[in-house]
């Protein structure tokens, strides 16, 4: 028993410490990059991170750019639009089928 509760507070401690490190490259996120005018939500993970080490090591110019490629040459943005426009009016048979529709052609 008590091997097992040990086991359960070394999984616990591990948590926090994966909950502590997402939590600090939310913030290196705000502080970094929504300064220089970027919206940080619906960009990939692994830009944000590299744009802000970029700007960390003061080589802002760079990180705009990779930030705007995200936006201007991604699928990944496209997708994620499209995503919400499919699922717009989902509870309303019409304005369902009208949303999926739109969706359909913002995939083309």
């Amino acid at each position: 028993m008590s091997s097992d509760l040990d086991a359960q507070w070394d999984a616990l401690a591990a948590h926090g410490v994966g909950m502590e490190e997402l939590m600090q490259k939310i913030e290196d996120a705000l502080t970094e990059i929504v300064p220089r005018g970027w919206a940080v939500f619906n960009m990939q993970s692994e830009v944000i991170a590299q744009a802000v080490g970029l700007v960390k090591t003061d080589r802002g110019g760079e990180a705009d750019e990779l930030l705007a490629d995200q936006w201007e040459t991604s699928t990944y943005r496209t997708k994620r639009v499209c995503d919400r426009v499919s699922s717009m009016g989902a509870a309303e048979t019409t304005y369902n089928a009208m949303f999926l529709h739109r969706a359909r052609l913002l995939r083309r």
